[in-house]
């Protein structure tokens, strides 16, 4: 796949919203339990764009230390959010570290960002909050991450 300047790769029903995206390197999922064993980790190291719809089990894909180099963004749609801090190591892995784009809309059980920020990359620059209902706060301020460096720019839309 290093070779390959351009692919979507789409398991699923994606929506329309993700198909009209010209994206170079692009992963698009829906309707799957995807991250049980780590079948998409692979594929991930080559993407630039990760969609993700009605999936579960966000959290297994990270634990196995691999890190997404060429990720830059990232859309959760209607997934099921269960992150606690990982139980291996210190937390000093970035996954993620070129990440500049996060959306979360509709994801359920999401109480804070904070829950999502040991997988958020250092680069995150824009972050897009939409109808997550169960959002109580967006950042910890006693949470040692509080805030992404780069942070420019926040949207959120009808959590409350």
């Amino acid at each position: 796949m290093k070779r390959l300047k351009r692919f979507h790769i789409s398991v699923g029903n994606t929506t329309a919203q993700v198909r009209q995206n010209k994206s170079r390197r692009k992963i698009s999922v829906s309707y799957c339990e995807i991250f049980s064993n780590g079948e998409l980790s692979g594929m991930l190291q080559f993407a630039s764009h990760l969609y993700l719809e009605k999936c579960m089990g966000l959290r297994k894909v990270i634990v196995n230390k691999k890190s997404f180099n060429g990720l830059k963004s990232i859309y959760i749609h209607k997934c099921s959010c269960y992150f606690t801090p990982l139980e291996e190591g210190s937390g000093q892995f970035d996954p993620l570290p070129n990440l500049e784009y996060l959306s979360l809309e509709y994801v359920h059980n999401l109480k804070s960002v904070s829950d999502f920020s040991q997988f958020l990359g250092l680069r995150l620059r824009q972050l897009v909050v939409y109808i997550c209902h169960s959002l109580t706060c967006l950042f910890n301020v006693d949470d040692a991450f509080a805030l992404p460096k780069h942070l420019e720019d926040v949207s959120i839309v009808s959590n409350w």
